[in-house]
């Protein structure tokens, strides 16, 4: 892992498959918004960054304009030397399970490919009592890609947890391609929940949301269409 000085200093484009025509019975399931996040102040990826460190929160607030709605605007963290701002962070505060006050560690990485290809990115939040919080990004779906670009290297999948996926069968046209779904297998703990993206649902003490899980195969029909294959967000249910 790298300094902190190769902080991330991102913002991840919105993933969104809009279906022209569905192959089989059953409607394609609809994409969510992919995780993203920014900080600030910002530092250079070449080509990849990452950061680990522990801090407060202290200061947590919702955006509630253009863009960012339904987002946290900011999270504020205290460091030595200075303040770190996670921005438009990609849920909203009341589902981001961080307390002002409280002490966190916090892990991140990141790989930036260039403006038109979609930039793998996680953030992993913990505590003394374990997960807090997880978010993560990746440009090919894990184990159903040999291309190795955004797999294992930025996935920093916590402790306890296991991550596989099955394919469904059901196809989609959409803008740049056909778009193929995948099943998340998510395990923690022993126990497991399968979902089709944009589900969510609830594993142990986590809510744990799948907003993308497409495999992607590209028609060349367009050079600024290609998105995220895989998004996940955990969040540690309040007690």
């Amino acid at each position: 892992m790298k300094s902190i000085f190769c902080v991330i200093g991102l913002l991840l484009s919105a993933t969104v498959l809009s279906s022209c025509s569905v192959f089989g019975d059953e409607p394609y399931p609809r994409a969510e918004q992919n995780f993203f996040f920014s900080a600030r102040p910002s530092f250079i990826c070449d080509p990849e960054c990452g950061w680990e460190m522990e801090a407060e929160v202290v200061a947590k607030a919702d955006s509630s304009y253009g863009f960012g709605e339904g987002l946290t605007r900011f999270v504020a963290l205290d460091l030595p030397d200075h303040a770190l701002h996670l921005v438009n962070v990609g849920v909203s505060a009341a589902e981001l399970p961080l307390d002002v006050g409280q002490r966190y560690r916090f892990e991140a990485d990141a790989i930036f490919y260039g403006l038109v290809f979609p930039n793998p990115t996680a953030l992993r939040v913990s505590d003394d009592e374990g997960l807090a919080f997880y978010g993560v990004s990746v440009a090919a779906l894990p184990g159903t890609d040999d291309s190795g670009t955004g797999l294992d290297e930025v996935l920093l999948l916590p402790d306890g947890w296991g991550l596989r996926f099955e394919d469904t069968g059901r196809e989609a046209e959409v803008g740049c391609g056909t778009a193929t779904a995948y099943r998340a297998i998510v395990e923690h703990d022993g126990s497991r929940i399968r979902l089709l993206q944009g589900e969510r649902g609830t594993l142990g003490g986590y809510d744990v949301e799948v907003r993308v899980s497409s495999r992607m195969v590209y028609d060349g029909s367009c050079i600024d269409g290609y998105s995220h294959e895989f998004s996940m967000v955990i969040a540690r249910r309040a007690s």
